[in-house]
């Protein structure tokens, strides 16, 4: 590949989460260099694969028997979970499925050893249930370029993107070096893939999102994702690695379980190690419909045993911290004064904002004491100062104090 490209390295794998989803990862970040597309993929993979089943049954007759395809199907959704001893999941033929609803090739390498075997490890996939017109940009009339995943180790159990270095050229793959086509004829090839002068095919394309619109997309799906299921994704995130919710339950299992802790005020969070832990150890018939599992079988970054509703168990068994927090129906912590929050700061030495009547600030406030007299009468109070905001709204108003110690100390 370093000789195709002038000695170059142009080609370079990059990192995609090892959590069930790592084919469909791989295709995000190949197209838009981040994992946000997994659930799209998954779900029009699944729609696509359900229209064209008696399309793809006999295209790949050969290959699958009819029996399986049911399971095909399943595989591609996004809740989907293989049944435990089995390692099925994506494969060649959800590929085959991903390049149609991409409308481009996919190509997928192997080691040296594995492309050199006779395995079903490597392969070109390309989008024949496509009309010719729509494998074409609309931009110049040029067939889509190639996306290019690869095997991340000799086990064959995860893929990783192949992807261009911004600032150089794109990588090319010479033909002599494309796998074989699978589901069609080596013949196919040209119809699907353009090759230049030299035989050699350009990967990928040179247009990137722009940072501002990727956030701008996330924000959205964000916000989205909140109004659907009333909790933010972020803290479906921080469940799911405290609590180990991914290894025994779907994403809608495991959103159905925390919102049934959430009602009954049994999620807890350590406000320095930021691990969410869940207390009670009773379980009803309608929890466990919900997915609820006894509290001895549901592994907790916390140890529990408190009944629900009681003050959260103390110290935080993973940390030792003794500040842990109630966390509300809507998913966010009950915060008290002086709290970390999970707001990133660039002020604060720990990194994060902090909690203070209602508001997030840069850092902690300052305590000043202040004395001053009145009508004959001494007073000495504390006050809370803060300054140096972000916000130029939150810094601390002088005459807005002044008027709430006057009112304080002598009302009416």
């Amino acid at each position: 590949v370093q000789q195709a490209n002038s000695g170059d390295s142009r080609l370079v794998p990059l990192h995609v989460d090892g959590d069930g989803h790592c084919l469909v990862h791989a295709i995000s970040r190949a197209l838009v260099g981040r994992e946000l597309f997994w659930h799209a993929l998954r779900t029009a993979l699944r729609a696509h694969l359900a229209e064209e089943r008696d399309t793809y049954r006999a295209l790949l007759a050969d290959f699958l028997v009819d029996d399986e395809w049911d399971e095909i199907v399943r595989e591609s959704e996004p809740d989907y979970r293989p049944l435990r001893g089995t390692l099925h999941g994506l494969r060649n033929v959800h590929l085959l499925g991903l390049s149609s609803v991409l409308r481009r090739p996919i190509i997928l390498l192997d080691s040296d050893g594995g492309m050199a075997s006779s395995g079903d490890y490597a392969g070109t996939f390309l989008p024949g249930l496509v009309p010719s017109e729509q494998r074409r940009r609309p931009s110049d009339g040029k067939l889509h370029r190639p996306l290019c995943v690869a095997w991340a180790n000799l086990e064959h159990i995860h893929f990783v993107p192949l992807v261009g270095v911004r600032g150089l050229v794109p990588p090319v793959l010479p033909k002599e070096m494309l796998p074989t086509v699978w589901g069609f004829t080596d013949k196919a090839l040209e119809d699907y893939i353009d090759f230049s002068e030299g035989d050699c095919c350009v990967i990928g394309g040179d247009r990137m999102l722009t940072d501002s619109y990727v956030e701008r997309l996330i924000s959205s799906m964000q916000e989205m994702f909140t109004e659907v299921h009333g909790i933010p994704p972020s803290f479906v995130v921080d469940c799911q690695e405290s609590l180990n919710m991914g290894s025994w339950k779907t994403d809608g299992e495991m959103i159905a379980t925390l919102k049934v802790y959430l009602s009954k005020g049994q999620l807890y969070r350590c406000i320095d190690c930021t691990g969410v832990f869940v207390v009670g150890n009773e379980t009803t018939d309608g929890d466990r419909a919900a997915g609820v599992q006894d509290e001895e079988q549901q592994p907790c970054a916390v140890g529990a045993g408190a009944p629900s509703g009681a003050r959260a168990p103390s110290p935080c068994r993973s940390c030792c911290s003794e500040r842990v927090r109630m966390i509300r129906e809507d998913g966010s912590t009950q915060y008290e004064n002086t709290d970390r929050t999970s707001t990133p700061s660039g002020t604060c030495k720990c990194g994060f904002k902090h909690y203070w009547d209602g508001q997030e600030y840069d850092g902690l406030p300052q305590l000043l004491g202040v004395s001053f007299s009145l009508h004959g009468k001494r007073i000495e109070d504390t006050v809370v100062v803060f300054k140096d905001q972000s916000d130029p709204g939150l810094n601390t108003n002088a005459q807005k104090m002044a008027q709430y110690l006057q009112l304080k100390h002598f009302p009416g």
